[in-house]
C-alpha cells in the first residue's frame, strides 16, 4: 500500500510516496532524492533528521530511523550539516 509523507524543508513543501511498512531510514533517502534540486543531495544523510509533531509535548520530536511507518505522515527536516560555517 502506497502512503504519503508531507515534508517541509526550510519552507519548501513536497509530498513523497513510500510503502506501508518502510522504515524512517528509507523515507529519509526518498526525501533526500525528492529535495535534491535544492541541494539536499550534497548533504550527508547522517546529518538529516526527520521530525514529527508530537501533540503531547506540543513540539516536534525526532523520528527514530528504525521506526516502521504504517500511516501517512507529516514531517519537518532539520540538517546539522555545515558548509563554509553555515548550516545547510
Amino acid at each position: 500500500m502506497v502512503l504519503k509523507a508531507k515534508v517541509d524543508f526550510k519552507g519548501i513543501k513536497r509530498s513523497v510516496s513510500f510503502e506501508k511498512g518502510d522504515l524512517v531510514l528509507k523515507l529519509r533517502y526518498l526525501i533526500m532524492v525528492a529535495f535534491s534540486d535544492v541541494g539536499l543531495n550534497k548533504v550527508p544523510p547522517a546529518s538529516v533528521e526527520l521530525l514529527k509533531y508530537h501533540h503531547g509535548v506540543q513540539d516536534y520530536v525526532s523520528l527514530p530511523l528504525d521506526k516502521k511507518l504504517e500511516d501517512n505522515i507529516q514531517v519537518k527536516m532539520r540538517s546539522s550539516y555545515k558548509q563554509n560555517g553555515q548550516v545547510q
